[in-house]
């Protein structure tokens, strides 16, 4: 195993990626391109993750997810940080995407 380090920097490298992903999964729900079941199936059978990115977001928490893509959009001031609408959404009135 070859190991890498990293430097301390914003959302490292996990959360970072769970959360894009949970972001990209939410705008296409948001755009109708598909369910939270269906972004889900897709991803877990499509690129064979443990578990769906929304279904992932519902466990870290929304609000989570929220405050750290808009602290890496702050620290970077790159729009591709930009939480979802849905997400923002969700996350203030303390939802999820499955029950």
């Amino acid at each position: 195993i070859q190991v890498s380090e990293l430097t301390d920097v914003p959302g490292l490298a996990v959360m970072r990626t769970v959360c894009m992903l949970a972001n990209e999964g939410a705008d296409a729900v948001l755009q109708g391109v598909g369910d939270a079941i269906g972004v889900d199936t897709a991803m877990c059978f499509g690129v064979n993750y443990p578990r769906g990115p929304l279904r992932w977001a519902d466990q870290i928490g929304l609000a989570r997810v929220d405050q750290l893509l808009t602290h890496l959009q702050a620290a970077y001031g790159d729009d591709r940080y930009r939480p979802s609408l849905l997400i923002r959404r969700l996350a203030l009135q303390g939802g999820r995407f499955h029950d």
